[in-house]
């Protein structure tokens, strides 16, 4: 569990550095996706919305896709691959879109039960060291770090990872819950 925990302080340093003025604005990025996510309920939409609205923007490098899978371990230290996502913007955003990944990424369909089981121990022990790396380099703000992961819930609806999208569905509504104080399934129907 040691490269959890380099992982989540490559992750830290990384969020040190200020991103160049080039790179998109990870706010725009994220609300641009959020607009677009086909079959997504006005209320959950409004909501990822709002909370993204009150979210701080920043001028730090977001990966955009920082994973255990987007790094690779050399003699020198980690390496970190597959820019394509990168935008300039608050690295809670970018935390929080990782934190999402390592709780939610689908896992072959074909796993047995046990594994799936073994899988979200693992997982939730992973994310937990990964946060813990992360903290001990650079403070996080627990409340942002939650509306930032809402957001990128709402906004990876439109990646076609259609094996994410019940477990994706079922956080965002869980959030809208505690957020609107109404019970998602009395909310009214939408029109």
């Amino acid at each position: 569990m040691g490269a959890a925990r380099d992982l989540g302080r490559a992750q830290a340093r990384l969020h040190e550095v200020v991103a160049p003025s080039g790179l998109p604005e990870l706010r725009s990025e994220l609300r641009d996706r959020v607009e677009t996510v086909p079959h997504l309920a006005p209320e959950l939409r409004s909501y990822a919305r709002a909370l993204l609205a009150q979210l701080p923007d920043s001028d730090r490098v977001c990966h955009g896709d920082f994973h255990p899978g987007n790094v690779i371990f050399t003699a020198t230290g980690p390496v970190i691959i597959d820019w394509t996502g990168a935008t300039r913007g608050d690295p809670t955003g970018d935390l929080a879109r990782t934190i999402l990944i390592l709780r939610l990424a689908a896992m072959p369909a074909d796993m047995s039960p046990w594994l799936r089981a073994a899988d979200r121990m693992g997982r939730q022990l992973f994310r937990r060291i990964w946060l813990r790396g992360y903290r001990g380099a650079r403070a996080v703000n627990c409340e942002q770090l939650q509306q930032w992961e809402t957001v990128c819930a709402a906004a990876r609806l439109g990646e076609g990872i259609d094996e994410e999208v019940p477990a994706l569905l079922a956080l965002l509504e869980q959030r809208y819950e505690r957020g609107s104080g109404m019970s998602w399934s009395k909310r009214p129907a939408s029109r």
